[in-house]
């Protein structure tokens, strides 16, 4: 599964990126990833946040935190344009595509009744941002029972000690792999 892998949230100029070459190299890493599990018949979902201009009641707490971060402006949060939105590397036609307007890939989508039809008990995740999306995907996707599995190489953060911090924490929620590692760690599992 990826997650947010969109033109929006790896633009270097719209994300303050501590090093502007992670994006392109989590992107190959992702890539990588996708190719591997595409070729080992692994179900493949796109997971994509679209944020209308709309606010509702969760605008100010977002707002609030993405200003207090300093590293997420109003308007990646917004999402509203079509290139914004883009995934950066294109779905085949099998596969699934889920849309969240959250943050974890579960919270009011439709990804746990997916994955239980496709008999998935093991999800590898990779995307951005690492302590968002990511972390809160594999929390939730723990609670549900799946086993997540996370190369780490394959997921990003604006700053490398946000990406480490939040692997760390996920240590407690999901095996911590490589993208080279991460298929046969899933049948492993």
């Amino acid at each position: 599964m990826l997650v947010d892998v969109q033109a929006g949230l790896l633009n270097p100029g719209r994300v303050a990126w501590d090093d502007p070459g992670i994006a392109d190299a989590v992107t190959q890493a992702q890539r990588d990833l996708l190719e591997r599990s595409r070729r080992a018949g692994i179900p493949v979902i796109h997971v994509g946040v679209r944020r209308p201009m709309v606010r509702g009641w969760l605008d100010r707490p977002r707002t609030e935190a993405a200003a207090q971060s300093g590293r997420a402006p109003r308007d990646v949060f917004e999402m509203i344009h079509e290139d914004d939105c883009r995934f950066l590397i294109t779905p085949e036609a099998d596969e699934e595509i889920v849309t969240k307007f959250g943050v974890s890939a579960f919270a009011g989508t439709a990804l746990d009744a997916v994955l239980r039809n496709l008999g998935v008990d093991s999800v590898i995740i990779g995307g951005v941002f690492t302590h968002m999306a990511v972390e809160s995907t594999v929390r939730a996707g723990f609670d549900l029972g799946y086993r997540m599995i996370v190369p780490t190489d394959a997921s990003a953060a604006p700053t490398q000690a946000l990406h480490e911090q939040s692997t760390r924490a996920m240590a407690a929620f999901g095996r911590l792999t490589t993208t080279e590692d991460a298929i046969e760690a899933a049948r492993d599992a």
